[in-house]
């Protein structure tokens, strides 16, 4: 770290950063790792020997960034659904472009969101290379590799960033490889989900509590604490190679048309055969997240016991995405509520049976939170005939009409963030309530396939994951995917271990059947999930125990924001 000090303050390391920072189902993911970035060298910029500028979302301005232009301008995903949007994104790209012209860094840190941020590096490339000027181009990394692994021909595709990109910091463990044999220098630095579990351990390991990582010599000398309960490496290797001998593509369709026939009467518990990994006989494992969930249900008016079930929505963090999926959930919940198994099956657990909806989302300032609640405001007219309390963060419904069986006991929308100030000034972002606890109140979730749903993962919480694109674009992934499943877990494990249900089969009679077979099965949905998470936050951490070269300063956490920021100031220093 000293000879980064020392350089950065040399070359006054300027650094203009545009972070593609998303929400992923209620969670701000503080830039997919450009919090950490920012972080790792917060007291140089601090002290004054590095300047930031750029773009960010509320985690970057809790670091005192004031982005150049609102972060949600370029929060949009499709093919057809960028159509209406793409006059502002060209209008920010130019002032995006025009900004670098101006402030002229010596680093550039691009963060996910290729479509814009690929465009913006070939078009400041452009003009550095138009005023002859290409020695002073700027050293440009960009985080969070695109899925060229998704698609048909997508390896091919990456010899055309190397002219674009000097550094590739990567988020799947399998990703540097392709990308070096395709001239990108690239290092793996962690998935951000990790980074969320070593400050968890931190906290408690600061608080005197128990923590499941060894506090050994090893991390004196930067080498990763082993997790406690992680398996041998070579046995992670044997399931690794065991995941990658499972060949063959098949197009969606094929993959949903069989689930589907799995999915007939009498054919969900072969499906589920079908997913169940092996049980890792980990008691405390070193992933989990640990929640109160009682406390939750209390304060938000949520019944207690077994025979109350509360189900998490999570429609997704961007607009479009909210407002084609909740209306489908809802749906999917009207359907359930007027379902007589489900009055059975709340009676078989106890007496007075209820159903509650939990709907983590945004600061209350957000245009998402806004659509959520309009949506769900009209549901409630629909079923009440009048105008309902506008009172949140919940509500609680009035019996619902006759034909309804199972009456709704909340309805509690959690904003997830909210932004305070410290007692240093600086403003920070805190939470009301931490999403372990959201999810431990929980019984099951039903949530838009993406980040969140590693999330989810972590707290062992039985899911069904679901997405419904525009038609178009469901035409185009059909054609162009080379993948079998949609969600990370399955997809880096090679196996239908979460339940997915998406496109045209994404219906409210598809999502309830699985809901409820989740339901009749939790205890054996829950070991499942267990012995999956297990499995892949393996994965996940594996290369990082195995390397040891990322953080041979003591003065560096060995997470994957930490080993970012060492990894930019080392090659762009090299």
């Amino acid at each position: 770290m000293a000879a980064l000090r020392d350089e950065a303050e040399r070359r006054k390391g300027e650094i203009w950063e545009q972070v593609a920072e998303r929400d992923c189902g209620g969670r701000a993911e503080r830039g997919m790792g450009g919090d950490g970035v920012r972080e790792a060298e917060a007291a140089q910029w601090r002290a004054g020997t590095i300047e930031f500028q750029g773009v960010g979302g509320p985690w970057m301005a809790s670091e005192g960034l004031n982005s150049l232009f609102p972060m949600t301008d370029l929060s949009t995903m499709g093919f057809a659904e960028i159509i209406p949007r793409i006059p502002l994104l060209w209008y920010r790209l130019r002032q995006a472009v025009r900004h670098v012209e101006r402030f002229q860094p010596h680093i550039i840190v691009t963060i996910d969101s290729k479509g814009f941020n690929f465009r913006l590096l070939k078009a400041i490339g452009a003009e550095y290379k138009r005023h002859g000027r290409d020695e002073e181009a700027p050293f440009c990394v960009h985080y969070v590799a695109p899925s060229f692994w998704a698609f048909k021909g997508g390896e091919k595709r990456l010899q055309h960033l190397s002219p674009l990109i000097d550094h590739l910091l990567c988020i799947l463990p399998d990703e540097p490889a392709t990308c070096q044999q395709h001239g990108i220098s690239a290092t793996y630095v962690g998935h951000p989900s990790l980074e969320a579990i070593a400050e968890e351990q931190k906290d408690r390991q600061s608080e005197g509590g128990e923590t499941c990582f060894e506090t050994s010599q090893q991390q004196q000398h930067g080498i990763p604490a082993t997790p406690v309960g992680h398996p041998p490496l070579e046995v992670m290797a044997e399931e690794r190679r065991s995941r990658q001998s499972v060949g063959g593509e098949a197009s969606e369709g094929a993959v949903q048309r069989e689930a589907g026939k799995r999915r007939e009467e009498g054919g969900m518990e072969e499906e589920e055969k079908q997913r169940e990994p092996h049980s890792t006989g980990v008691d405390q494992p070193w992933w989990k997240a640990t929640g109160d969930g009682t406390s939750f249900r209390r304060q938000h008016g949520i019944p207690v016991g077994p025979q109350h079930i509360a189900i998490c929505l999570l429609p997704g963090s961007r607009l479009q995405e909210v407002s084609r999926m909740l209306p489908i959930f809802i749906q999917t919940v009207d359907s359930l509520t007027k379902s007589r198994w489900l009055r059975d099956h709340l009676d078989s657990q106890g007496p007075d049976g209820t159903l509650s909806l939990v709907i983590p989302t945004l600061p209350r300032s957000s245009n998402v939170t806004a659509r959520v609640e309009s949506i769900f405001h009209s549901w409630l007219d629909s079923l009440r005939n009048k105008r309902p309390s506008k009172k949140f963060p919940f509500s609680l419904l009035p019996p619902l009409p006759s034909n309804t069986v199972v009456d709704i006991a909340a309805a509690v929308v959690v904003p997830a963030l909210e932004v305070n100030a410290s007692v240093n000034s600086r403003m920070r972002m805190i939470k009301p309530g931490p999403d372990a606890d959201t999810f431990a109140a929980c019984d099951l979730a039903l949530c838009v396939s993406g980040s969140v749903v590693v999330e989810v993962l972590r707290s062992q919480l039985p899911l069904v994951v679901t997405y419904k694109a525009n038609w178009f674009s469901q035409f185009i992934v059909k054609q162009r995917a080379s993948i079998q499943y949609a969600s990370l877990p399955n997809i880096l494990l090679n196996k239908p271990l979460l339940t997915e249900v998406l496109f045209s089969e994404c219906t409210p009679h598809n999502l309830s059947s699985n809901i409820r077979f989740l339901m009749e099965n939790l205890d054996k949905c829950k070991a499942r999930q267990t012995a999956t998470a297990h499995l892949f936050y393996n994965v996940l951490q594996e290369p990082l125990n195995s390397n040891v070269s990322h953080a041979p300063d003591s003065e560096l956490a060995h997470t994957p924001s930490k080993i970012a920021a060492q990894v930019i100031f080392t090659q762009f220093n090299s």
